[in-house]
Protein backbone atom coordinates (compact mmCIF):
# COMPACT_ATOMS: atom_id res chain seq x y z
CA UNK A 1 0.00 0.00 0.00
CA UNK A 2 1.34 3.76 -0.62
CA UNK A 3 2.13 5.66 2.31
CA UNK A 4 -0.98 7.39 3.84
CA UNK A 5 -1.66 10.76 3.72
CA UNK A 6 -0.66 12.20 7.03
CA UNK A 7 -4.22 13.33 9.10
CA UNK A 8 -2.52 16.70 10.28
CA UNK A 9 -4.73 18.65 12.49
CA UNK A 10 -8.81 19.01 12.31
CA UNK A 11 -8.82 21.16 8.41
CA UNK A 12 -12.60 21.33 7.39
CA UNK A 13 -15.25 18.33 7.01
CA UNK A 14 -14.46 18.08 3.02
CA UNK A 15 -10.67 17.94 3.96
CA UNK A 16 -11.23 14.82 6.02
CA UNK A 17 -13.55 13.56 3.84
CA UNK A 18 -11.36 13.76 0.75
CA UNK A 19 -8.02 12.17 2.78
CA UNK A 20 -10.91 9.35 3.86
CA UNK A 21 -11.41 9.09 -0.47
CA UNK A 22 -7.79 8.10 -0.93
CA UNK A 23 -7.00 5.98 1.98
CA UNK A 24 -10.20 3.78 1.32
CA UNK A 25 -9.40 3.98 -2.61
CA UNK A 26 -5.46 2.85 -2.20
CA UNK A 27 -7.18 -0.26 0.24
CA UNK A 28 -9.27 -1.64 -2.80
CA UNK A 29 -6.67 -1.33 -5.12
CA UNK A 30 -4.66 -3.05 -2.40
CA UNK A 31 -7.49 -5.63 -1.98
CA UNK A 32 -7.89 -6.09 -5.70
CA UNK A 33 -4.21 -7.19 -6.38
CA UNK A 34 -4.52 -9.68 -3.23
CA UNK A 35 -7.85 -11.52 -4.58
CA UNK A 36 -6.01 -11.63 -7.62
CA UNK A 37 -2.73 -13.55 -6.20
CA UNK A 38 -5.16 -15.45 -4.49
CA UNK A 39 -6.70 -16.77 -7.31
CA UNK A 40 -6.94 -15.63 -10.79
CA UNK A 41 -10.31 -16.62 -11.66
CA UNK A 42 -11.29 -14.09 -8.48
CA UNK A 43 -13.90 -11.12 -9.44
CA UNK A 44 -13.76 -7.58 -7.87
CA UNK A 45 -16.04 -5.10 -8.78
CA UNK A 46 -16.83 -1.53 -7.58
CA UNK A 47 -20.53 -0.45 -6.21
CA UNK A 48 -21.68 2.75 -5.43
CA UNK A 49 -23.00 3.17 -1.90
CA UNK A 50 -24.65 5.91 0.00
CA UNK A 51 -22.73 7.11 3.62
CA UNK A 52 -24.57 9.58 5.70
CA UNK A 53 -22.38 11.41 8.57
CA UNK A 54 -22.53 14.57 10.47
CA UNK A 55 -21.95 17.56 9.77
CA UNK A 56 -20.99 16.66 5.63
CA UNK A 57 -24.77 14.73 4.95
CA UNK A 58 -25.29 12.20 2.24
CA UNK A 59 -22.56 11.46 -0.03
CA UNK A 60 -21.53 8.62 -2.69
CA UNK A 61 -18.25 6.17 -2.32
CA UNK A 62 -17.78 2.78 -4.04
CA UNK A 63 -17.21 -0.11 -2.18
CA UNK A 64 -15.91 -3.26 -3.24
CA UNK A 65 -17.30 -6.52 -3.61
CA UNK A 66 -14.57 -9.54 -3.68
CA UNK A 67 -15.47 -12.89 -4.94
CA UNK A 68 -13.55 -15.93 -4.70
CA UNK A 69 -14.35 -19.99 -6.36
CA UNK A 70 -15.30 -22.06 -4.30
CA UNK A 71 -16.87 -19.60 -1.79
CA UNK A 72 -20.58 -19.36 -1.25
CA UNK A 73 -21.22 -15.44 -0.76
CA UNK A 74 -19.45 -12.50 -2.24
CA UNK A 75 -17.89 -10.04 0.47
CA UNK A 76 -18.21 -6.29 0.71
CA UNK A 77 -15.88 -4.03 2.04
CA UNK A 78 -18.48 -1.28 2.24
CA UNK A 79 -17.26 2.43 3.61
CA UNK A 80 -18.74 3.13 6.82
CA UNK A 81 -17.21 7.43 7.30
CA UNK A 82 -14.59 9.51 8.45
CA UNK A 83 -16.26 10.96 11.16
CA UNK A 84 -15.02 7.98 13.89
CA UNK A 85 -14.50 7.89 17.35
CA UNK A 86 -10.47 7.13 18.04
CA UNK A 87 -9.78 6.75 14.32
CA UNK A 88 -9.86 8.19 10.95
CA UNK A 89 -12.18 6.52 9.29
CA UNK A 90 -14.15 2.72 9.32
CA UNK A 91 -14.60 -0.04 6.67
CA UNK A 92 -17.46 -2.33 7.51
CA UNK A 93 -16.11 -5.90 5.75
CA UNK A 94 -19.78 -8.10 5.65
CA UNK A 95 -21.49 -10.36 3.95
CA UNK A 96 -24.33 -12.42 4.77
CA UNK A 97 -22.43 -14.52 7.56
CA UNK A 98 -21.11 -11.93 9.47
CA UNK A 99 -19.55 -8.54 9.41
CA UNK A 100 -15.74 -7.62 10.57
CA UNK A 101 -14.62 -3.90 11.38
CA UNK A 102 -11.71 -2.12 10.19
CA UNK A 103 -10.72 1.28 10.91
CA UNK A 104 -7.85 3.62 9.87
CA UNK A 105 -5.35 4.46 12.63
CA UNK A 106 -3.30 7.70 12.35
CA UNK A 107 0.28 8.12 14.10
CA UNK A 108 0.21 7.40 17.45
CA UNK A 109 -3.11 6.25 17.94
CA UNK A 110 -5.52 4.81 19.28
CA UNK A 111 -4.16 7.39 22.61
CA UNK A 112 -7.00 5.39 24.88
CA UNK A 113 -6.33 3.19 27.77
CA UNK A 114 -8.80 0.47 28.94
CA UNK A 115 -9.90 -0.39 32.11
CA UNK A 116 -10.82 -3.87 33.35
CA UNK A 117 -12.49 -4.55 36.79
CA UNK A 118 -11.49 -8.03 38.87
CA UNK A 119 -13.63 -9.91 40.65
CA UNK A 120 -12.09 -7.85 43.92
CA UNK A 121 -12.82 -4.25 42.25
CA UNK A 122 -9.69 -3.18 41.16
CA UNK A 123 -8.84 -1.98 37.69
CA UNK A 124 -6.59 -3.13 35.44
CA UNK A 125 -5.31 -0.44 32.66
CA UNK A 126 -4.03 -1.23 29.28
CA UNK A 127 -2.82 0.72 25.92
CA UNK A 128 -4.10 -0.80 22.74
CA UNK A 129 -1.09 -2.30 21.26
CA UNK A 130 -0.29 -2.16 17.19
CA UNK A 131 2.32 -3.12 14.82
CA UNK A 132 2.57 -0.29 12.41
CA UNK A 133 2.05 3.37 13.01
CA UNK A 134 -0.17 4.05 10.02
CA UNK A 135 -2.76 2.12 8.84
CA UNK A 136 -6.02 0.12 8.03
CA UNK A 137 -6.56 -2.85 11.18
CA UNK A 138 -8.77 -4.88 12.02
CA UNK A 139 -10.70 -4.43 15.12
CA UNK A 140 -10.18 -7.77 16.71
CA UNK A 141 -11.05 -7.39 20.37
CA UNK A 142 -11.44 -3.08 21.82
CA UNK A 143 -11.50 -4.72 25.12
CA UNK A 144 -8.46 -5.91 24.91
CA UNK A 145 -6.55 -3.67 22.54
CA UNK A 146 -5.74 -5.79 19.78
CA UNK A 147 -5.67 -3.77 16.20
CA UNK A 148 -3.40 -6.28 14.08
CA UNK A 149 -2.86 -4.39 10.81
CA UNK A 150 -4.25 -5.42 7.78
CA UNK A 151 -1.82 -7.45 5.30
CA UNK A 152 -2.56 -9.75 2.70
CA UNK A 153 -3.13 -13.02 4.83
CA UNK A 154 -5.62 -11.18 7.36
CA UNK A 155 -7.88 -10.22 4.61
CA UNK A 156 -7.59 -13.32 2.65
CA UNK A 157 -8.66 -14.93 6.23
CA UNK A 158 -11.56 -12.40 6.36
CA UNK A 159 -12.69 -12.77 3.23
CA UNK A 160 -12.56 -16.87 3.63
CA UNK A 161 -14.51 -16.37 7.13
CA UNK A 162 -17.02 -14.19 5.81
CA UNK A 163 -17.70 -15.81 1.98
CA UNK A 164 -18.35 -19.10 3.55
Amino acid sequence: MKPPPRSGGQGSPQSKLAKYRLRVEDLYETAEAWANEWSPKATTRRVEVEVNELPIGVYTINALDIELPGLKRPVRLRPAGCFVVGAEGKIDVESLAGRETLVFLADGEPAMTVQIASARGTARTGGARRETADGWVWVQNRLMGLFPTVNDDLMRRIVEVLGR
